[in-house]
């Protein structure tokens, strides 16, 4: 009888070596609202700075606890107190979920948030745009999202505008021009002073016929 009880005490220890128990609580109200709170606190910016051709981006957290760690899209990893920073590509959206670091709740998810990051415009180095910097999509970063073929279209759109525009504001010019001389002509001195003494007369008859009134 006494083997037998040995037996099932030796597969029980063995079972809770190989199996553990697990003790691991779950956190309070108050404390999962306190690192809510600390979550909600942590701040995300970004810089960028050209290396080579490209520009590399930089996120920097700001506001970071011992309370919580943060693990990004790419398997980053970001623990303890004070600022961090890790370099992206442009044109990505970095996803970053902050979790519990409470041994109470450690690895409970608490918060997600994201970071998009512009992206680069390569038409931006095309020789189109070093020639018209101006044009809307030889901006710095892509507002949309256009291939090689309607890029030149907009581009071939865009140079006949600009070519309409200064001739229509010549053609206004030059008659203005047109009328200023000839005003300043002795024939259109004269035109000038039979339209004023014409429209006296009229003046001058339409008082004669109210006074007969």
């Amino acid at each position: 009888m006494k083997t037998k009880y040995f037996k099932y005490l030796f597969i029980f220890l063995g079972c809770m070596f190989i199996f553990p128990l697990n003790s691991h609580a779950e956190c309070s109200y108050e404390r999962e609202a306190e690192l809510s709170r600390i979550a909600a606190n942590i701040g995300f910016s970004y810089t960028y700075d050209f290396e080579e051709v490209l520009p590399i981006f930089t996120v920097n957290i700001t506001n970071m606890t011992d309370d919580v760690y943060i693990v990004d899209s790419e398997q980053g990893v970001f623990r303890g107190a004070g600022e961090k920073s890790q370099k992206y590509n442009n044109g990505t959206s970095i996803r970053f979920d902050i979790y519990s670091n409470d041994s109470s709740c450690r690895g409970q998810k608490i918060l997600t948030k994201y970071v998009n990051l512009p992206a680069y415009n390569h038409y931006r180095d095309s020789d189109e745009c070093q020639e018209y910097p101006d044009f809307e999509y030889c901006q710095l970063w892509a507002t949309s999202a256009i291939n090689g073929e309607q890029f030149l279209q907009e581009f071939s759109n865009y140079k006949n505008e600009l070519t309409i525009k200064p001739n229509t504001a010549e053609t206004s010019n030059n008659w203005l021009d047109i009328l200023r001389q000839f005003f300043v002509s002795p024939k259109g001195i004269l035109t000038l002073v039979a339209i004023v003494v014409l429209i006296l007369a009229i003046l001058g008859r339409k008082r004669i016929t109210a006074k007969r009134r």
